[in-house]
């Protein structure tokens, strides 16, 4: 499985089993960054990463990827949607720093950086944070 896809699959099921009042309760998950948002999201960008042999077998470590949560900013409240981004992102490094293996996909997952601020998508204000993810660095034993 790539390590974007164990991060999807991780991140749904997160979202899914969010309570009512979770800031995730309700959010959708994208694979990617090129699909339609119609309200909060978390969007998996591309990977940068390196291949070659380990544990006797080729595999891809030291796995770069960005995520992003996106709220869109309702009735220019600026305030509110950075706030809803700040939450969701919140749940979302607990839910990755509770769980490295990503339930059982990965060797380990880290979160290296985020920030926060703000995107135009089509024309319309999001509140934006991107996480810098690692997925099994290099020198990780878990295997």
């Amino acid at each position: 499985m790539s390590p974007e896809r164990a991060l999807y699959e991780y991140l749904t099921d997160t979202v899914a089993a969010a309570a009512a009042t979770d800031a995730l309760a309700g959010a959708a998950v994208h694979s990617t960054r090129y699909t339609e948002i119609a309200g909060p999201v978390l969007r998996i960008g591309e990977p940068r990463l390196d291949v070659g042999p380990r544990a006797g077998e080729w595999k891809e470590f030291n796995v770069e990827l960005l995520l992003e949560v996106v709220c869109r900013v309702d009735n220019q409240d600026f305030n509110a949607a950075r706030e809803a981004v700040r939450k969701m992102s919140l749940e979302v490094a607990r839910a990755i720093q509770t769980d490295g293996s990503l339930g059982g996909r990965v060797c380990d997952c880290r979160i290296v950086k985020a920030t926060r601020g703000w995107a135009r998508i089509k024309t319309a204000p999001f509140a934006v944070q991107v996480f810098r993810l690692v997925i099994d660095p290099f020198g990780f034993s878990g295997e």
